[in-house]
């Protein structure tokens, strides 16, 4: 999952694949169907969720409109 947030909060990447990357990231957090995913999020350490939590929102200053949705 650091992977993941490391390739979207880079903007040296790609558009697609920082929201290919981004998409991903949330199909982990939110899936609830899969059983080895379903408490992901939840068993993340406050001090890892926080610095994903700060890269993922360090997006929305982005110059791409295709990077922030």
């Amino acid at each position: 999952m650091a992977s993941l947030v490391k390739e979207v909060a880079d903007e040296n990447n790609s558009e697609p694949a920082r929201q290919m990357a981004a998409v991903i990231c949330k199909n982990l957090i939110a899936n609830r169907s899969d059983a080895r995913f379903a408490d992901i999020w939840i068993q993340l350490e406050p001090f890892f969720k926080q610095n994903m939590k700060q890269a993922v929102l360090g997006t929305l200053a982005c110059q791409s409109s295709l990077v922030r949705k």
